[in-house]
């Protein structure tokens, strides 16, 4: 008797923590891993669509809906940025950057459209800075990527 309420109390903290932990991070797993979490992932998305509305209005399971769909975008970018190095090139950090500052501002309840336009924002102001100064229209848009990309490197 003692053994079997050992094993469900192990169990139960297993999953207890398994759900603190949450999700594993996306740079951190390999290609056949993303695939699969994504699958995973749209799997569940999939069952949330096709719940009765009145079962899907429930603010807990919204915002379960909204991670998910967070984390989705997070697993595509890195799904995206590793199937570029397979190919042998190297992925735009600049892009990148936006997509991970715009997938930033959702999370925190930004409409996506606007998350992506106040994300290359800035990146349009240092351009435009740098051709108002003189700066040929290549020139700045080089220099405006490399403020850019190491802006958002230190943050």
């Amino acid at each position: 008797m003692e053994i079997l309420i050992g094993i469900i109390v192990v169990i139960v903290v297993l999953i207890i923590m398994g759900r603190a932990k949450g999700a594993p991070e996306p740079t951190s797993m390999s290609f056949e891993s993303l695939l699969a979490r994504m699958q995973s992932e749209e799997a569940w998305i999939e069952k949330y669509k096709r719940l009765p509305y009145e079962n899907q209005q429930g603010k807990g399971i919204k915002k379960q809906y909204k991670e998910k769909k967070m984390y989705l975008m997070e697993l595509n970018l890195e799904l995206m940025k590793k199937g570029i190095e397979l190919r042998g090139d190297t992925p735009d950090e600049v892009m990148i950057q936006i997509i991970k500052k715009s997938i930033s501002l959702m999370k925190n309840g930004a409409d996506p459209d606007e998350a992506f336009e106040i994300a290359k924002k800035p990146l349009y102001e240092k351009i435009k800075m740098h051709m108002e100064s003189g700066m040929a229209e290549e020139d700045a848009v080089a220099t405006a990527k490399e403020e850019y990309v190491s802006g958002a490197l230190s943050q």
